[in-house]
């Protein structure tokens, strides 16, 4: 930092507070009302690079969603959405898992889909109660104006099973 930001017992009470704002605008944590911004880190079009949103499953009634969350580090758009079924549950072509909110406008134009609406997909491995494990395909999909995580293929899921899915996606570092 260029500045010291030391605050001495001669410092006024108005010289205390500049300095602590000024920290705040460096290292801590603000809510954006949309979603958290980390660092106060912006690109060359003033857009701040290092910011956090949740994911919603709201629209889905076979998935229970125990965790999820994004984030974009600088040029890493992260995501990381961990749930359960509470059942036997059989997902259907391209049933919906979660949607990510909040993610600003110019993050999803730097998003490229690499065919149709898809941004990327891989495959995961559920976890059943007895502890074997399912594989499935799971992709990010960039439609009506956000990304959605779905269940790609038939699937019959024989138990309750739980699950994290993991993905780094690169966008435009300008």
């Amino acid at each position: 930092m260029s500045e010291n930001l030391k605050v001495n017992a001669n410092s006024s009470v108005l010289e205390h507070k500049r300095k602590h704002n000024l920290l705040v605008e460096r290292l801590g944590a603000t809510e954006d009302g949309e979603f958290k911004i980390l660092e106060n880190i912006v690109d060359s079009d003033g857009n701040k690079r290092f910011i956090e949103g949740s994911i919603s499953n709201e629209q889905s009634e076979k998935v229970v969603l125990d965790y999820g969350k994004w984030s974009l580090s600088g040029s890493h758009l992260m995501i990381v959405f961990a749930g359960h079924t509470t059942e036997a549950t059989s997902f259907d072509d391209y049933d919906l898992f979660g949607i990510l909110q909040n993610l600003p406008a110019w993050v999803l134009s730097k998003i490229y889909p690499i065919k149709a609406e898809f941004v990327d997909f891989k495959l995961f491995n559920v976890t059943y109660n007895d502890w074997s494990p399912e594989t499935i395909t799971i992709s990010l999909t960039k439609e009506y104006n956000s990304i959605r995580i779905k269940q790609n293929g038939n699937k019959s899921l024989t138990q309750p099973t739980t699950f994290r899915f993991v993905f780094d996606i690169l966008i435009d570092n300008a």
